[in-house]
């Protein structure tokens, strides 16, 4: 009698629903995260094809990220990604069928076959199965992109307050370290919007957004050049336009 083909074994193997196989093949998945320098250790996996931070080998959290779907058969594929590094991707289905062919060469396969009936219910499940994940991640995706927006929110009106709160650099006589080491007069910069902590220690400077000219976040430099952004603040779309005639310039930092 022929051995099962792929898609009956991995119907008997599997069952319905095909993200089974990411515990099955965890140690082939970690590999390829580790190949890259992430870890996967205690990772739920997200099924909605956007970037998600994972911590790297050293602990280190930034550089590293995955993404992951799950295809029209209900097998995951996930893809590792490092920053200024190729990827790493792998396909449970892939691994499934390297599985089904190892056993089907070394004659180990249940020759039994499975009815139409089962096949075309296990068929109608997984269907079913991968609607259910995709709604889920979907939900998953509104409720987080919410969050991150009532946290753009509230930054933008904490930027606000410390702004509004911040001083003229004129009251310091102009000058900040920062600024000196940059070639950057104190009135240059306050011409441009910059301000100083009330302590003198830090450049206050304002983001707005590009479109409405609402302040969405600020940063922050102080006097050895240590930067730092409003944490949950927007800065896609933002955007401190210094004035002058002449061609306009896009520039990366206010130096």
């Amino acid at each position: 009698m022929a051995a099962l083909n792929f898609d009956s074994w991995a119907l008997k193997r599997f069952g319905s629903d095909r993200q089974s196989t990411i515990q099955h093949y965890w140690p082939e998945i970690e590999n390829a995260a580790q190949s890259i320098g992430a870890s996967i250790n205690g990772v739920s996996f997200i099924f909605d094809a956007d970037f998600h931070k994972l911590i790297g080998t050293d602990n280190k959290r930034g550089k590293h990220s995955y993404t992951a779907t799950i295809r029209q058969d209900g097998f995951p594929t996930i893809t590792f990604q490092k920053i200024g590094c190729t990827s790493s991707r792998i396909s449970c289905r892939d691994l499934a069928y390297q599985e089904w062919k190892r056993l089907k060469d070394q004659g180990l396969l249940d020759s039994k076959s499975i009815s139409e009936a089962e096949a075309a219910a296990w068929r109608r499940d997984t269907e079913t199965i991968t609607a259910e994940n995709k709604a889920s991640a979907e939900q998953q995706a509104k409720a987080r992109e919410q969050e991150k927006r009532d946290k753009q929110t509230a930054a933008a009106k904490a930027a606000a307050r410390e702004y509004s709160n911040a001083r003229f650099l004129s009251l310091f006589g102009n000058e900040h370290p920062y600024l000196e080491r940059k070639g950057i007069t104190g009135t240059e910069a306050e011409a441009a919007g910059v301000k100083v902590s009330a302590d003198g220690e830090r450049l206050i400077i304002p983001i707005f957004d590009a479109l409405t000219g609402e302040i969405i976040t600020i940063q922050r430099i102080d006097r050895n050049g240590n930067k730092a952004l409003l944490s949950g603040g927007r800065k896609q779309g933002g955007l401190l336009r210094i004035g002058g005639k002449g061609t306009a310039w896009v520039c990366e930092g206010v130096a």
